[in-house]
């Protein structure tokens, strides 16, 4: 979906003022923006695996320290494959 026009000039304001700051300020406004859409995607990513797990049994504390070592034994016996 597209723009409307009054929200693609407020958008090029937006970056033609960006541009001016400097790199420092540009830097932090980049992190804060950053923090921002991060929080909504993991929020988002959150919300999809509850979705898709909800019909799921839960993990007992035992499967899941069973998962865990397994991955790591895996993640071992990767690197000594690699270092071979």
């Amino acid at each position: 979906m597209a723009m409307p026009e009054r929200e693609i000039a407020a958008y090029e304001q937006i970056e033609q003022l960006i541009d001016r700051l400097p790199l420092d300020k540009q830097e932090k406004l980049r992190q804060r923006l950053n923090n921002k859409t991060w929080a909504r995607r993991w929020d988002a990513l959150i919300k999809e695996i509850d979705e898709q797990s909800k019909n799921l049994p839960p993990l007992t504390e035992d499967e899941i320290a069973e998962e865990v070592m397994a991955y790591r034994s895996e993640q071992r016996n990767q690197r000594d494959k690699g270092s071979n």
